[in-house]
């Protein structure tokens, strides 16, 4: 059944549609949906998971660097530094008795 279309001239006319939408999809494919978002003035709103995890994880870094900066502030102990004298490691005068604890 001829329906009045060669086909020499359908092929042609399909390999021309190809390229077309090649090169549409081609434009197209560069824009994204903030793009088209934008274009209607409108913008996407985090969701609430992210923004959670973000707050969580400036909470986090936060606890980090104060135990960092305890630990480097704080005095030594004793047991690490025998040697050092400081007014926080007073000797202690010896117990009345010999021994330490309950009779």
């Amino acid at each position: 059944m001829n329906l009045g279309f060669e086909p020499n001239k359908m092929r042609k006319g399909a390999r021309n549609m190809g390229k077309m939408l090649r090169k549409r999809w081609n434009e197209i494919s560069e824009y994204d949906l903030d793009d088209v978002l934008e274009f209607f003035g409108l913008q996407r709103v985090p969701r609430p998971a992210s923004r959670f995890l973000s707050g969580f994880a400036l909470v986090m870094a936060g606890a980090v660097v104060g135990v960092a900066l305890g630990m480097m502030l704080s005095p030594p102990s004793r047991k690490s530094y025998p040697q050092v004298r400081t007014p926080t490691h007073r000797e202690r005068p010896p117990h009345p008795g010999g021994h330490v604890g309950a009779p």
